[in-house]
């Protein structure tokens, strides 16, 4: 099923209201296949920046664009044990960055 990036803002928002009024941790967030030319940069933040101990970004087309706001992001969530990127457009400049 294909999401509209405003119809996943509405998802990750109940799940992180949800995640606040209960005062838990996520284990895993895992968004496979659903954003085939890359994930809308104030959503990948909220994504990255939950209290989830694993996210899963798998085969979401993903690339240079995004590798700077990731490498933000892991500085700023403690909680993540495990993130995995695997199948999106990464080159080797972007590891370096990550």
């Amino acid at each position: 099923v294909m999401l509209s990036n405003e119809e996943w803002k509405i998802i990750c928002n109940a799940i992180r209201k949800r995640i606040a009024e209960q005062f838990s941790i996520v284990q895993c967030f895992s968004i496979t296949k659903c954003f085939p030319d890359g994930i809308d940069s104030e959503m990948l933040k909220k994504i990255l920046t939950s209290s989830s101990v694993e996210v899963r970004l798998i085969r979401n087309g993903m690339s240079s664009r995004e590798a700077p706001i990731i490498a933000q992001c892991l500085n700023s969530n403690p909680p993540l044990a495990l993130l995995d990127l695997r199948d999106n457009r990464f080159g080797d400049a972007d590891a370096a960055v990550l």
